[in-house]
């Protein structure tokens, strides 16, 4: 700052007052870099994360998202993957040493979760549905099933199936918006 601050009190050129070139050139250097707008960003946000329902009834995973800039529609898509340990057995069985070591585990990592935290590999994953403007696209294992995205990015089912408990990511992609957070997840139960 102290090349800045001479260049504009002596200058660099003919006249006293005015300042050199190096020195504007520095400070509009300087100013783009540290006072640019921010970056386009996309937040993607699921209000309830947990969703417990009885087989055949209604349900909906609610996902909302908020972006910077607006040109084109995003797309919405949600993705079904299974859990990465059984909730329902481990509820009836307490005292397994799996269970102590995933208790072991969450101590050491507040925010571990043994059911969603694991390789896609070693578990099921699948599209659910896609939404870009109002077009919605069931995917292969979903078709004829009562399921659609409703509003701007929620997942509603209209009737739970035994297969559906699992892990529920809602993405959402934008060409304009790159930065941010762009997904979220919401566990369902199926009793």
């Amino acid at each position: 700052m102290a090349l800045v601050a001479r260049g504009l009190s002596c200058g660099l050129g003919s006249h006293p007052a005015t300042p050199g070139r190096g020195a504007v050139v520095f400070v509009w250097l300087w100013l783009s870099t540290w006072c640019t707008a921010p970056a386009s960003a996309i937040q993607v946000t699921v209000s309830n994360p947990y969703h417990v329902v009885i087989l055949f009834q209604p349900v909906t995973l609610p996902c909302t998202y908020q972006m910077t800039t607006t040109p084109t529609v995003p797309i919405v898509i949600w993705k079904y993957k299974s859990f990465c340990r059984d909730r329902i057995a481990d509820a009836f069985s307490s005292a397994s040493v799996d269970n102590q070591l995933n208790a072991q585990l969450a101590a050491g990592n507040p925010g571990y979760n043994p059911y969603v935290e694991c390789q896609d590999s070693v578990r099921t994953v699948r599209v659910v549905a896609t939404k870009q403007g109002n077009a919605v696209t069931l995917g292969d294992y979903y078709q004829g099933r009562r399921i659609t995205i409703t509003g701007d990015a929620d997942l509603t089912f209209e009737q739970t199936a035994w297969g559906d408990s699992g892990v529920y990511y809602c993405s959402v992609v934008s060409a304009q918006d790159l930065q941010g957070n762009n997904e979220a997840y919401a566990e369902l139960i199926v009793l």
